[in-house]
């Protein structure tokens, strides 16, 4: 009897426990599903000879859901004066981190976006989701309406290494930094670029955040190999022995 009642005790426990170990997956993050209606006539391809200067487009912060609209162009939030202040003076010391934040890419997902304000054409682009699944609050940064982020590739002609195929957009304006208190449960979206090409291999996105770098898990990918390059418009190419065009790349490396 007292066999059978351990034997029945161990069966109630393990599916006690494998319920909480359920219920705990299905609190985590998934993606949204994203609406998006905005029509264009027609899409601006991504250049695909070099290297492209990108400013991924800051979405917004949500709390997990189930939908996101990324049809307003900026996220209305409700937030009183202190908030802002701090959100806008990052320069001030703040003890919240960004430790512990996950990066989701949803490359299966093809978003047709602007390129830049007031453009009538579409490009085209896939969600990156920062996720706060830890049980405190951590710190985002940005500027203006982008985010700091480049992506990176797998050369498979040069020992599978990994090489930057986009560049931080030059900006000569100090200004419009703001930061973002990622409260648990909450995820911070942003877009960036998805090329066409006949090439194929492993990416990753890179996002500077602060003075701290994440890197996401390789997603697969087309684009041209040609992008490995440096292009004779860039103004900064024929510069980049010098340190001083390294953050660009947010310490990935430049091919050339």
């Amino acid at each position: 009897m007292t066999r059978l009642f351990t034997i029945c005790t161990l069966f109630l426990f393990s599916c006690n426990t494998s319920d909480k170990t359920l219920d705990k997956k299905l609190d985590g993050f998934k993606f949204p599903v994203l609406i998006h209606q905005t029509k264009f006539d027609s899409l601006e391809q991504w250049k695909t000879d070099g290297i492209n200067e990108i400013f991924p487009n800051f979405v917004g912060q949500y709390k997990f859901t189930d939908t996101v609209n990324f049809d307003t162009e900026r996220q209305h939030r409700n937030i009183d004066e202190q908030q802002y202040r701090w959100e806008h003076n990052v320069y001030d010391f703040d003890t919240l981190s960004s430790d512990g934040l996950q990066i989701y890419t949803d490359y299966g997902k093809t978003i047709i976006s602007k390129l830049y304000y007031g453009a009538t054409k579409g490009s085209t682009f896939f969600p990156v989701y920062v996720v706060n699944e830890t049980t405190e609050p951590k710190i985002f940064v940005a500027k203006d309406s982008y985010v700091f982020a480049i992506q990176e590739a797998v050369d498979t002609s040069n020992y599978n290494s990994w090489y930057a195929i986009e560049a931080r957009g030059f900006d000569f304006c100090g200004n419009g930094y703001f930061r973002r208190k990622l409260m648990p449960k909450e995820f911070i979206v942003f877009l960036m670029p998805k090329y066409s090409g006949t090439d194929t291999t492993y990416f990753r996105t890179r996002i500077k955040n602060g003075e701290s770098v994440i890197i996401s898990k390789p997603y697969k990918g087309t684009f041209s190999s040609k992008q490995f390059t440096v292009t004779k418009d860039n103004h900064w190419g024929k510069d980049l022995k010098d340190m001083d065009y390294k953050w660009m790349f947010y310490g990935a490396r430049n091919k050339e």
